[in-house]
């Protein structure tokens, strides 16, 4: 089955994120994704036993490459990966966790 990408963000959405072009902006991105893609299991827990996988992928861009967290979802759990995306958090003190519905 063919598998599709949704693009949640770098951080959850009310914070700040490291921006292409500043010092240090690949280790930090890095950082902000391995603390967001465990930030978002924790949030989802159904989501991998879904096929629902969070994964760093890279974007190219005019003034150079940047990241993002996605959620790689196999296209007939479509709805379940746009339930995440309508239910990401706002804040890194955000620890609800959304059950499957």
């Amino acid at each position: 089955m063919k598998k599709q990408y949704m693009e949640l963000g770098l951080t959850p959405s009310e914070e700040d994120c490291p921006q292409v072009g500043e010092d240090d902006y690949t280790s930090d991105a890095f950082s902000c994704a391995l603390r967001y893609i465990g930030m978002l299991e924790n949030r989802f827990p159904w989501a991998n036993k879904n096929g629902i996988v969070f994964l760093l992928k890279a974007f190219s861009h005019d003034f150079g490459t940047y990241h993002e967290v996605v959620a790689m979802h196999p296209e007939d759990k479509i709805e379940l990966a746009l339930l995440i995306q309508n239910n990401l958090p706002e804040y890194w003190s955000d620890n609800s966790i959304m059950e499957e519905q």
